[in-house]
C-alpha cells in the first residue's frame, strides 16, 4: 500500500487472502481499521492512509469457444454502482489480467466500499470483440466469479442496456469520442473497430446501428 497515492501497489495472482505465513518478498494484506499516518516508501513526506479494505475480487475468463483469452487482450473497467465516476481498469494498481484470471483490488477505489454494494465489471476481448458484464454483490470474505464472454448482437446498446440504440447511447459514445487507449475517457467497448482509438471509423459503425429497437 502506498500512502501517498492511496493505492495498493501489487498482489501476486493466486496468493491467499488470510491466514498464511509472511515471508520476505511475499505479498500480504493489511486491513486498516482507523486513520493512520505512515511514511510511504521512497518519499520524504507523510501520507494519510484511507480506511479502504484491500480485498481482491477475481475469477477466470473464457471465450465463447471455451478457450482462455491471451494475456494483453482483456480490458475491463469496474466501478461500484452509485459511484460510476470512480473506475478501476486492468492497468490500475492491484488489478489486472493474466493466465485466464482477472483481478480487482477493491482497496484502490477512491471511496471505501462496504459489503452489500454492487461491483459492476465490463470486460472486452480486443482480439475477437467478445464482451461480458458482471454484477457482484460484495462480501467481506471476497469471492471468485468466472465469466464466459460472447459476441453482442447489439454492440452499440451500451450499459445499462435498454433494448434500443438511441440518444442515451449516443451521449455515452460522444463522451469518449477522440480518446485513445490509455486515456481516462477511453472505453474499449466503444472502440468498435479495435484500433485503440475511438474515432470516425467507430462513428460510422455506430451510425449504422443507431435507431435499432429490437436488441435482446
Amino acid at each position: 500500500w502506498d500512502a501517498e497515492s492511496q493505492a495498493y501497489i501489487f498482489h501476486t495472482y493466486g496468493a491467499p487472502l488470510f491466514n498464511f505465513p509472511v515471508e520476505v518478498t511475499s505479498p500480504y494484506f493489511v486491513t486498516i481499521t482507523a486513520p493512520r499516518i505512515m511514511a510511504p516508501a521512497g518519499v520524504e513526506n507523510l501520507g494519510t492512509m484511507s480506511l479502504n479494505v484491500p480485498q481482491n475480487e477475481g475469477g477466470y475468463i473464457y471465450n465463447s469457444d471455451g478457450s482462455t483469452p491471451e494475456n494483453g487482450n482483456i480490458r475491463f473497467q469496474a466501478y461500484v454502482i452509485g459511484r460510476e465516476d470512480e473506475v478501476l481498469t486492468q492497468d490500475s494498481p492491484g488489478c489486472g489480467y493474466g493466465g485466464g484470471w482477472w483481478q480487482i483490488n477493491l482497496g484502490n477505489f477512491l471511496s471505501p466500499w462496504t459489503a452489500g454494494e454492487i461491483l459492476h465489471v465490463e470486460f472486452y476481448n480486443r482480439a475477437n470483440g467478445e464482451t461480458g458484464n458482471l454484477d457482484i454483490t460484495l462480501e467481506y470474505l471476497g469471492q471468485t466469479t468466472d465469466i464466459n464472454l460472447g459476441l453482442t448482437e447489439c454492440r452499440c446498446d451500451f450499459y445499462p442496456a435498454d433494448g434500443d440504440i438511441d440518444g442515451t447511447d449516443l451521449a455515452i459514445f460522444a463522451n469518449s469520442f477522440g480518446s485513445a487507449y490509455g486515456h481516462e475517457s477511453y472505453k474499449p467497448w466503444l472502440d468498435l473497430n479495435n484500433d485503440n482509438i475511438i474515432d470516425i471509423g467507430d462513428l460510422v459503425i455506430f451510425a449504422g446501428e443507431f435507431g435499432r429497437n429490437e436488441c435482446p
